[in-house]
């Protein structure tokens, strides 16, 4: 894509304590928004927590009070504790990243930004974010990736009474309430951020991105044998590559294990999370499941090219009105696989790109991938091709990035002069 040129260019700080690169892993949005700002002139520093469970590596020395290139892109880290699990170790390790901006940032480490922008996927850095925002007299923005504390109350049982959800209401709140943005991955978050006192017109959505990989690694010599050997056994293999967690509804696919081998389908699962254990020793049995174990990002367009179809599961909750977004369809798109989705959600991006087989229930995913698998091979090709399209057309993460900064500097010309 030819670059942009921005005419004023903004000092952004975009603070994000899980915040990954490519050497270090995921998260990977803020690095590569902030690797395209910098290339259209803009200053970026990224702000995270030294520790993260979702990185591959972790820094080791946190404690220079500078900015040190990772990959590019200009990196603060604050030091956090370490933590395994959803527990109660990893709230601590949110609250106190937001407890240390204040204390890391107030001085003079980073220049005053005309933009902080609050994206971590909790709301315990959201207060301190705004008022490092309001000390420098810049622009407030704040990124929603999940709907907190929406998400453990509707997919964890957790009531609006419990001491940490009040807390977390309340943080998330003061954010709606004061960002003079709001940047959402949803795309069907507004009216809910309204009812929660966000103004109207502070809205965007932009959803998460996706990138031809650059540098794409073969898979291990064991998994391309265990895949050639499952594929040998059953004509036909779905693919999944993502989390191992409550809410990914894999046992409703692997429930179906026998039910799918009948039929002459297996299934291929690449990645790990707080049910891997579980899972793995529950189906690890079945003849036609395969677990091949975490991989490295970039080996994950050679895992799916050895798969017929991808696979995606969202629970039957209220939560997905509000939308989806997740990387591992990106991950299907671009490998021009067929989808498998099963559930309802707003603005579903394989309804939308006509790109799969869409079911509402459990009960009829048996019959989704069976009707996947009596595909000939040009048909799935055909559905695998316009979610490709699909995904180049709105997904490019140059194309979202920029669409960002247009939104940036749009908000910063309907800001009243006396608020910056």
């Amino acid at each position: 894509m030819e670059q942009r040129e921005v005419e004023e260019p903004l000092s952004i700080l975009l603070i994000n304590q899980y915040a990954g690169s490519p050497t270090l892993g995921m998260e990977h949005r803020p690095h590569w928004m902030s690797q395209r700002w910098l290339e259209s002139g803009n200053a970026v520093t990224v702000v995270a927590g030294s520790y993260s469970h979702l990185r591959r590596t972790n820094p080791q020395d946190v404690g220079m009070r500078s900015a040190r290139d990772v990959d590019g892109v200009p990196f603060v880290w604050i030091g956090t504790s370490r933590y395994r699990g959803n527990g109660f170790a990893r709230v601590l390790s949110m609250i106190e990243f937001g407890s240390m901006l204040d204390r890391r940032l107030g001085d003079s480490l980073v220049d005053a930004p005309d933009v902080v922008i609050a994206s971590s996927t909790h709301p315990f850095d959201v207060r301190a974010s705004w008022r490092l925002a309001r000390k420098f007299g810049a622009l407030f923005v704040m990124e929603i990736h999940d709907l907190w504390p929406l998400t453990p109350q509707l997919l964890g049982g957790y009531k609006p009474s419990h001491p940490l959800i009040r807390f977390m209401q309340r943080e998330a709140d003061f954010g709606y309430q004061n960002a003079d943005l709001i940047v959402s991955i949803l795309p069907g978050t507004a009216d809910y951020l309204q009812s929660r006192g966000m103004p109207e017109g502070n809205w965007t959505c932009i959803p998460n991105g996706w990138s031809p990989s650059q540098h794409a690694v073969p898979v291990s010599a064991a998994t391309a044998s265990a895949m050639r050997d499952l594929r040998l056994a059953f004509p036909f293999v779905i693919a999944y590559a993502g989390g191992f967690g409550l809410s990914n509804v894999l046992d409703e696919l692997l429930d179906s294990a026998s039910d799918l081998a009948a039929a002459g389908i297996a299934v291929a699962l690449a990645g790990d999370g707080p049910r891997s254990g579980e899972l793995r020793h529950r189906y690890g049995d079945e003849a036609n499941i395969e677990f091949v174990g975490r991989l490295e990002s970039a080996q994950v367009p050679n895992f799916l090219e050895l798969a017929d179809a991808g696979y995606l599961g969202v629970p039957d909750s209220p939560l997905y009105r509000h939308g989806i977004s997740p990387n591992k369809i990106f991950d299907y798109m671009g490998a021009a696989k067929p989808i498998l989705f099963v559930g309802e959600a707003f603005g579903n991006p394989v309804e939308a790109a006509d790109c799969g087989v869409v079911v509402r229930s459990r009960q009829q995913l048996v019959e989704g991938a069976k009707r996947l698998a009596r595909m000939s091979p040009s048909e799935r090709a055909s559905l695998g091709g316009s979610g490709h399209s699909y995904l180049k057309r709105n997904h490019s993460r140059a194309l979202l990035s920029d669409r960002f900064l247009e939104a940036l500097h749009a908000t910063r010309e309907r800001r009243p002069a006396a608020a910056r």
